[in-house]
């Protein structure tokens, strides 16, 4: 279960991040928001003591809790007209990039969908690479990709912290995108991404799976996105010519 301070902690940096909370704006009283919440004056400042860390609030004695007049990193937009511009957006970031590792597919995090992808076995082994996106020294993003060792084991971590993979492959190996399926889905943070993150488990991620191929049809690459909700607004831009005929 999600602790009552995680949960309205979560609320509020929505609010503020979203231009709900203004800067400069003053929230209301822990009074107020024990009120509003059903809790106790403990668990609203266990709450506010979490986004005062996150710079995202101050404490003024005598005059209450404001929203910071400059707010760390301001709410981001995953443009999605297609799957090149989140790869070219990935290069406004800071990257901190794990070891490449080999693993068996079964330990994976997805390993049906890995197992299925790139038609192999459970014990057989895949390259797993990790890497945390930052803005602002503030980590939002965990992604992690599964690719054949074969490709896996001429990547550096310190080329993963630089340039986006696609990149970095199309350079070595002179390997072209033949097509490429993106789903995207919100689901609950996992202990382990939650840690990464700097987010309490179960809250909610946006979580954006994506597959490439080879022109020859053969399975490239996979990877899993998880992005801090709160961090992040998807956007579509609407056509009206498609409204044409309705």
């Amino acid at each position: 279960m999600i602790p009552l301070y995680a949960r309205i902690e979560s609320l509020l940096r929505s609010k503020i991040l979203s231009g709900q909370y203004e800067p400069g704006e003053q929230l209301p009283t822990k009074e107020e928001l024990a009120m509003q919440f059903g809790v106790s004056k403990i668990t609203v400042s266990n709450a506010l003591s979490h986004l005062q860390m996150e710079g995202l609030i101050i404490s003024n004695r005598g005059k209450g809790t404001f929203v910071s007049e400059k707010i760390p990193m301001t709410k981001q937009y995953i443009i999605t007209s297609g799957i090149p511009d989140i790869v070219l957006d990935a290069a406004r970031y800071e990257v901190k990039a794990f070891d490449i590792q080999r693993v068996r597919v079964k330990e994976t995090r997805v390993s049906k969908d890995v197992q299925t992808f790139f038609k192999l076995s459970s014990e057989d082994e895949i390259g797993w690479i990790r890497r945390i996106r930052m803005l602002k020294g503030i980590p939002i993003w965990f992604l992690e990709n599964f690719l054949p060792v074969s490709i896996a084991q001429y990547l550096s971590k310190e080329e993963l912290s630089e340039k986006p993979l696609l990149k970095i492959i199309k350079e070595k190996n002179g390997f072209a995108i033949g097509r490429g399926e993106m789903y995207l889905e919100a689901v609950p943070a996992e202990s382990d991404i939650a840690k990464l993150l700097h987010c309490q488990t179960y809250d909610p991620l946006i979580h954006i799976q994506v597959y490439y191929w080879l022109p020859s049809g053969e399975p490239l690459e996979t990877s899993n996105a998880f992005l801090r909700a709160d961090y992040f607004k998807y956007k579509v831009d609407i056509d009206p010519k498609g409204f044409e005929n309705i």
